[in-house]
């Protein structure tokens, strides 16, 4: 699926919750593409491996990983080992 950057904004902050918020700067900044991809065609061409978890999951699991290292970094060992046993589990896509 294809997504912009705004929805992947949007859907990072609210797993973030507490009050999360973004907004675009329309100051002056360096040239960006117009289309910026997230892409892991390269890994299933060459090492036929495909993504377990679909956007939302990750994002979901993303936020929750800097929320645990904010809020107890000394244990973010645990919660990383915790989610890569997680995903590993759903290996059988």
């Amino acid at each position: 699926s294809v997504e912009s950057v705004e929805e992947v904004v949007s859907e990072l902050s609210r797993f973030w919750g507490e009050q999360a918020q973004w907004e675009t700067d329309s100051g002056d900044h360096p040239h960006e593409a117009h289309y910026l991809k997230l892409d892991c065609s390269k890994a299933r061409t060459k090492l036929g491996w495909a993504p377990c978890w679909d956007l939302t999951t990750a994002l979901r699991k993303t936020a929750e990983w800097y929320q645990a290292y904010r809020k107890q970094p000394q244990k973010i060992r645990e919660k990383t080992l915790e989610q890569i046993r997680e995903y590993m589990k759903e290996q059988r896509c």
